[in-house]
C-alpha cells in the first residue's frame, strides 16, 4: 500500500514527516515498510503486506493516526 499525507483539501503535503503506525487485522500480515522508523518522507509512505495462506477472510488496514491510502 502507499500511504499519502493530505491536507483538508485532499492534496499530498510533501513537507511531511510524519510518524505513522501500521497494523493489519485478520488474515494478512505487514512484511516491510519502506522506512524502518515509519516515518513519511515528502509526504509518502510504503507498507507491503501479505495475505497468511490458509487462514481464510479478509485483511483491514488501519493506520494510526488515519491517513489516506491508494
Amino acid at each position: 500500500m502507499t500511504v499519502e499525507i493530505t491536507d483538508e483539501d485532499g492534496l499530498t503535503v510533501p513537507t511531511s514527516n510524519n510518524s505513522i503506525h501500521f497494523e493489519i487485522e485478520g488474515s494478512g500480515e505487514i512484511v516491510a515498510t519502506d522506512k524502518h522508523e515509519r516515518n513519511s518522507f515528502n509526504g509518502k509512505a510504503l507498507v507491503i503486506v501479505r495475505p497468511i495462506w490458509g487462514e481464510p477472510g479478509k485483511m483491514a488496514k488501519n493506520l494510526i493516526p488515519p491517513i489516506k491510502c491508494f
